[in-house]
């Protein structure tokens, strides 16, 4: 198994099972893609390198389910500087982090975040939209619509096929990080 979120096993009560290796991992790959971040299991430890546009006091990380910031620092010079607790507020939930006197160092890779975040275990109700996701991956790859008369049906990939699951059940919903623009 590649993914560290999902083995196959884990969906073996759901329609379609047994998913081999190669149905689930393109299932999560697709899933974490679109909810844009890992979801599962909590990592202990992640940097992550965060680009900052000019006058910016607040930050999202790549993250809904924030357990601790290790350390903030300012990337901008030669040696990364921390940035003291007391300089930024975090929220647990949305991933935000506010600057809270100023503004956060502007540039690419300016902001370097340690931090801890994720669910413990995949959430359960995760499982059903897995399974159907590696379902899709499952299907033949050299037919991409089949017609019969005035029907056609075009088919897709677990990627493609995402939007139109998640956006019919919102299971994905309450895990996808929102993009500002």
């Amino acid at each position: 198994m590649t993914n560290d979120m999902v083995g196959p096993e884990d969906l073996d009560d759901r329609p379609g099972a047994p998913f081999s290796e190669t149905e689930v991992d393109a299932a999560v790959a697709a899933m974490r893609k679109t909810a844009g971040w890992h979801i599962a299991p909590k990592r202990p430890s992640e940097t992550v390198y965060l680009d900052v546009g000019m006058r910016e006091r607040v930050l999202r990380l790549p993250t809904l389910k924030l357990d601790e910031i290790a350390d903030v620092r300012d990337a901008t010079g030669d040696d990364p500087v921390t940035i003291e607790p007391g300089g930024y507020r975090a929220s647990r939930r949305t991933g935000l982090v506010r600057r809270t006197g100023g503004y956060w160092p502007a540039g690419y890779e300016a902001v370097e975040v340690d931090m801890t975040h994720g669910y413990d275990e995949t959430p359960p109700d995760l499982l059903p939209l897995i399974a159907q996701l590696a379902l899709t991956e499952r299907r033949d790859r050299s037919v991409r619509t089949v017609s019969v008369d005035d029907a056609s049906t075009t088919y897709a990939n677990a990627t493609t096929a995402l939007a139109g699951i998640a956006g019919r059940t919102g299971a994905l919903a309450p895990y996808v990080i929102p993009v500002v623009r």
